[in-house]
């Protein structure tokens, strides 16, 4: 079970055996013993495993790709248009001044409502219909403009060059975790379940008690902020080694939306808590 979302119940052992219960259907095929090196898509010619790993056939290697493909290329249209959006929030004063109003708040409050909603209905098993085309482009689309809005409407609080500075660090974090999780051997799915879990609860209880501290605050916010930027890293290489495959977990590729939407959340959560560290003096 997913620390974030809950979803996590839906992955598929690497090898082609199912492994944790799913809702996503089928599960990806055990490969036959007789298959030659090349039949299988493993090889290369001096024997090693290729670039993409160990995929059960030739067939699998191209639908792996294809569906990492998709995802990166949801995700960095989500990118681009989320931290545009919130460089046009702490650029253009009138609409800096309206995310101070009541309404700008109302909106705020109304956009989280729709965001948790549409979040659920995302990553629940008892709503697999809404999960599927045309559907989940407008749950997609629903997400990342409600996600949209309160970021910027966070950023609008602090000062504008603090809001850059996060953005840039969030970048550099974000490809220097994308970039490892590919390359290193460690495997963050089978190793670190239950490592999340705890250092979830720590940054939660860690939370709660910045919320009645009185002394010393500006600190225990920064300290706040550095925790849930680790964590939500550690969530990042997890996430970014369930598309790219070949570990005891993956995400079926048919499920390309949620891929691109649980990366998208990591990143988005990682910019919250460097802006939360870096703005904790104001």
């Amino acid at each position: 079970m997913d620390q974030k979302n809950g979803i996590y119940n839906n992955s598929y052992l690497s090898d082609g055996r199912q492994g944790a219960p799913n809702t996503y259907g089928n599960a990806i095929r055990v490969e036959p013993n007789n298959l030659s090196d090349v039949e299988k898509g493993i090889g290369t010619s001096n024997g090693q495993n290729g670039q993409w790993g160990d995929f059960n056939l030739l067939s699998d290697k191209f639908q792996r790709i294809k569906f990492i493909r998709k995802v990166y290329l949801i995700l960095t249209t989500q990118l681009i248009f989320t931290f545009g959006v919130v460089s046009i929030f702490v650029l253009v004063e009138p609409i800096k001044e309206f995310t101070k109003t009541q309404a700008g708040f109302i909106c705020y409050l109304v956009s989280y409502l729709i965001f948790v909603t549409f979040l659920l209905i995302t990553f629940c098993s008892c709503c697999n219909e809404l999960r599927k085309v045309p559907y989940n482009y407008f749950l997609l689309g629903g997400i990342t403009l409600t996600m949209t809005y309160m970021l910027g409407m966070i950023s609008a609080y602090h000062k504008t060059e603090i809001v850059f500075i996060a953005i840039g660090i969030t970048l550099l974090v974000s490809l220097g975790v994308t970039v490892f999780a590919m390359q290193t051997k460690y495997d963050f799915t089978k190793n670190c379940g239950f490592f999340l879990l705890f250092l979830s609860l720590a940054v939660i209880g860690f939370g709660i008690a910045c919320l009645f501290s009185i002394r010393y605050i500006p600190i225990m916010q920064a300290v706040y902020g550095g925790l849930g930027a680790l964590l939500m890293s550690l969530y990042l290489a997890y996430d970014t080694q369930l598309v790219m495959g070949n570990k005891k977990y993956q995400l079926n590729p048919e499920e390309y939306i949620n891929a691109a939407l649980q990366i998208y959340l990591d990143v988005c959560y990682i910019f919250l808590y460097i802006l939360r560290m870096m703005g904790a003096s104001k």
